[in-house]
């Protein structure tokens, strides 16, 4: 785990006021807050890279949503990527994005929130490469200009079927 102290308080904070400030819809099918996870139990299942669906928007307003994999990392979601890449683009102009990731009808997490670049020379860039090359995702380096897109969340929903699954500890 990369998660610092301080870095568990503040997605446990999210968590909660993303929990209160949920709509009545999300509220009874994401059965929050009987069916939500703690930023513990959300951080020990984001160990690793992840797969899940980014959505951008393109600079006349069109939405674009494709699959990326990401490292959970400090609190946040970070895809690897180079800076020619249209997703890479759309976020200097518009860094609000959304974040999507389900397994069948088990378990899913929803991120809406501001993206930015880490990029070489960044402390946390180095260490989101050796991440990515211990999980077999290759090496942004070897693709070109280099960059992660580490997305903040302003909301962040869970839902797991099965909260007792994912361990506190």
């Amino acid at each position: 785990m990369h998660e610092t102290q301080h870095d568990r308080a503040m997605l446990e904070l999210v968590l909660t006021r993303s929990q209160q400030q949920a709509g009545e819809f999300l509220r009874s099918s994401f059965e929050i807050p009987e069916k939500s996870l703690s930023a513990t139990q959300l951080i020990n299942r984001l160990q690793g890279m992840v797969t899940l669906v980014m959505a951008t928007v393109t600079s006349d307003g069109r939405p674009r949503a494709a699959p990326v994999v990401a490292a959970f990392y400090r609190g946040a979601f970070c895809i690897p990527t180079v800076r020619t890449a249209l997703r890479a683009r759309h976020v200097q102009r518009n860094p609000q994005v959304s974040l999507s990731l389900y397994e069948g009808n088990d378990f899913a997490v929803i991120v809406h929130g501001v993206a930015t670049f880490v990029e070489p020379g960044n402390d946390d860039f180095d260490r989101l490469v050796q991440l990515q090359i211990e999980t077999g995702n290759g090496d942004v380096r070897e693709w070109g200009d280099p960059l992660f897109i580490r997305v903040e969340a302003d909301r962040l929903y869970t839902f797991a079927r099965y909260p007792d699954q994912f361990p506190e500890i």
